[in-house]
Parts: C-alpha cells; structure tokens; sequence
C-alpha cells in the first residue's frame, strides 16, 4: 500500500491535475488501483485547493493533523479523516499557481489511499488460513487417532488375552493355556510385550500345574494315611475293650479296685477314641477337597435337628439346649453329614459357653433357602479371632490343652460340608452376647 501510495503523482504535472479543473471530471497522469485522497495545503496547515474531479475525493482533515503533516514532510503515516475514512498518507511538495495574479507558491500535496481493501484482504487471509489450520488439525487428529489404534492393536489383543486369562482362571489352572498370536520376526515393543507374555503364562501354567498336583498329591495322601490309620486305630480300641471286659468278668478284688493297668487300658482306649476322631475327620477333609459329591436324599429337618441335638444332650447333661423347628421343612442331602455339621455346631457351643448358658438351635424357612443357626451365651471371641474359625486346626486356647476337647476341625468340617451342599456358613460372635453361627442351605422342591 505504501508503493501504491508513493505512485500516485510522481512528478509535478501529475500533482497539478489532481487539482486541474480544465481538465474536466477525468483526471489525466494519476497513477492508482484504487480511488485517490488529496488536498493540498501551505505551511500554515491551511487548506490552500480540493481536488478536482470524480476520481478523487476531498480528503477532510483537521487542522492539528495538517500541522503534523506538514512538519513530518514525507513520512508515511496512517490518520483517520474526519468522515470516518481510514488513509495511508505522503506528502509531496508542489507549486500552486495564482490565477489572477499568476505568482506561484509552494505547498504540500497530502495523497492518501484507503486502507479497507488491505483490511479485507487480511481477514480474508486470517479466515482462509484459520479454516486451513482447524482442517489440517482435525485431518491430524484423526490420522492420529487412527495411526495410534492401530499401532496398539496388537497391545489390544494383549490385554485381551490376560483378560480372558483372569475371566476362565480356575483352581485346576483353566484358561492358562491361552497365548498372545505373535510373529517371531515383530521386533517391535508391543511384539516383545506379546512374546514376554507368553513366557509368562508359559511359566504360570507350569508352575501352577506343578503346585496342583502337589495339592493332589497331598489330599490323597491324607485319604490314603487316614483310611489306612483307622485299621490300627480299631484294632487297638477293640484290644482295650476286650481286655477291659476280661477283667471285669474275672471278678475278684481286681474287679473292685482297677489297678494300674486298668488305668493304662483305659487311657488307651481314650487316646485310641480321639485319635479314631481324628482321622474320621481328615478323611472327611480330605474327600471335600477332592470334590466328593455327597448323597442327595430328601430329608425332614426336624428328624434331622432332633437326632443331632440328642446326641449332644446325651454327651452334655448338664448344658440347657433349646430347639425350635416348624415342621414340613424339607432339604435334599446327605443325612449323616448334615447330622455331623449340625452335631458339630452343638457341641462347638456346649463345649465353649459359659455353665449358665443356654444354647438355643433354631430352624426357619427364608424364601429358597433353610436357615439354622446355633446360638450361644457367651463368652464369645473378639472380631480378630472370630475370623479365623474356619480355618483347619486352629484354635483360641493358644495353648493347646485338650482339657476342654476339640482339634480345631469341627467348624472348618462344617464349612466343607455346607458348601458341598450348596450352602453358605456364617460365624457372628461378640466377647459379651456370645456367638451364633448361621448356616443357609436350599430347600428340598418336591
């Protein structure tokens, strides 16, 4: 624009037909692309002529601006006219010639052109290159996108091999056999990811095969020692009853007063008994683990709940043991162990509540499923013991003695059993209220 500017009127003559009226409404040796700004003023800053013609339009100026004009000479400057006409301005100096007197003086010729095609120009410009660049962006964007998804495709199918891994891991080592697809000549990251997952879930299955049949191993070790311990075992309580019987039958004073190895007979046959016990309940630990499926037949609970709460009537006469069973409840199981879980809880509660308390069995019906809970008067066990009755030989009485029985089997056998049956267990108990424990197991449907 400046060029422009500076173009306009190069030489005098050109400068004097800006203000030529002879000359008509052409005007004639001005150079412009555009419509022209003149005015022409003495040292003063008064306005000396207009232009002439339709070619050029009277630019309207203040007088503080043709003073500053006028002491800048030459400089380009940008003003603002006074009807609101934005200009790139020069001046150039010239003579203007009196016609009546025909003297000349010099004055400055202020030359402007208009700075709104510029202004367009360049918000043409911004928009253009502003839509370029939001284009070029969202083209970006998306070859990003897309270049980094299919990139990680194959970190995709990583993850989703562990993810089938973890969703079909089972305690036999299911879904461990599952493998990353992997081309031996991917050298990339994500390729070495792929082959290294493979080792490892090669390395986990074999582990986890080895510790399975270790676990095996040992359950059926246990089968094996508690089926063939429980030969001796009987062998040695049938010697001790019959060398009881033997003495009792000879009568005499050995009849009346047992000497030593009575005693000894006697505490053999005791040992012989828990020892007996024991291995009863290993074999029973061990069957569950194995998976045993147990006997399905129907059962009526309130037989069931009064064969077993006997039994322990019978052991403890001196305990207070309350039951309460509607009738027509039904389950489907296996008699004996249902007996024994039931057996188990009730004796777990007359060995460990206080002389005074009662234990209260009780058996309602709760939608689908048979809820029992045996029930304690305490003293219970504080929170951080109580979680961890079911696990297999532990007990509270740190000490071990057998003074008050148990092996710290019955609940875990308890536990093994429920499950087997499709049921869950729960064991609630609080050092002042006492404890309860509370099985679940689904009725029978005819």
């Amino acid at each position: 624009l400046d060029q422009q500017v500076q173009s306009v009127g190069k030489t005098e003559p050109e400068l004097e037909t800006l203000f030529n009226p002879r000359l008509g409404p052409v005007v004639a040796g001005v150079h412009a692309p555009q419509e022209v700004w003149a005015v022409a003023i003495n040292s003063a800053g008064d306005v000396v002529a207009w232009p002439r013609g339709s070619g050029v339009n009277r630019m309207l100026l203040t007088a503080a601006q043709r003073k500053s004009l006028v002491a800048h000479g030459t400089a380009m400057e940008t003003i603002r006219t006074t009807d609101a006409a934005q200009l790139r301005v020069t001046t150039k100096p010239a003579f203007a010639t009196d016609s009546a007197t025909a003297s000349s003086q010099p004055v400055t010729v202020v030359i402007g052109l208009s700075t709104d095609d510029i202004h367009r120009t360049l918000r043409r410009l911004l928009g253009l290159e502003t839509a370029i660049g939001a284009i070029a962006i969202l083209v970006a964007l998306l070859a990003t996108s897309y270049g980094v998804r299919f990139s990680l495709r194959r970190l995709r199918t990583v993850t989703g091999t562990a993810h089938d891994v973890a969703a079909e891991l089972s305690p036999d080592g299911a879904g461990l056999d599952r493998r990353v697809p992997v081309d031996d000549s991917d050298a990339t990251e994500v390729g070495r990811l792929a082959q290294s997952m493979n080792t490892l879930l090669e390395a986990v299955e074999t582990q986890f095969a080895a510790r399975v049949e270790r676990e095996q191993q040992m359950r059926q070790f246990l089968a094996d020692a508690s089926h063939e311990l429980r030969t001796p075992l009987t062998s040695i309580r049938g010697y001790a009853e019959l060398e009881r019987l033997r003495r009792g039958s000879a009568g005499g004073a050995d009849a009346q007063a047992p000497d030593a190895t009575a005693d000894h007979i006697a505490r053999i046959e005791a040992e012989g008994t828990r020892m007996s016990r024991l291995v009863d309940d290993l074999l029973t630990l061990a069957r569950s683990d194995g998976g045993a499926v147990p006997r399905r037949e129907w059962i009526d609970v309130t037989e069931l709940l009064e064969e077993a709460v006997g039994g322990v009537r019978a052991a403890h006469l001196d305990r207070r043991i309350e039951l309460s069973v509607p009738a027509g409840l039904h389950v489907i199981g296996d008699p004996d162990q249902l007996v024994r879980v039931v057996r188990n809880l009730v004796t777990n509660a007359a060995v460990h509540t206080r002389a005074d308390g009662m234990i209260g069995v009780s058996a309602v019906r709760e939608g689908p499923w048979l809820v029992l809970q045996v029930a304690d008067q305490g003293p219970g066990l504080p929170a951080e013991e109580a979680a961890h009755v079911f696990e297999r030989f532990w007990r509270a009485d740190k000490s071990r003695t057998r003074a008050r029985g148990g092996s710290g089997l019955g609940l875990p056998i308890v536990a093994a059993l429920v499950h087997a049956h499709g049921g869950t267990v729960r064991f609630d108990s609080s050092v002042q209220t006492g404890s309860t424990v509370t099985v679940q197991l689904p009725l029978g449907s005819a």
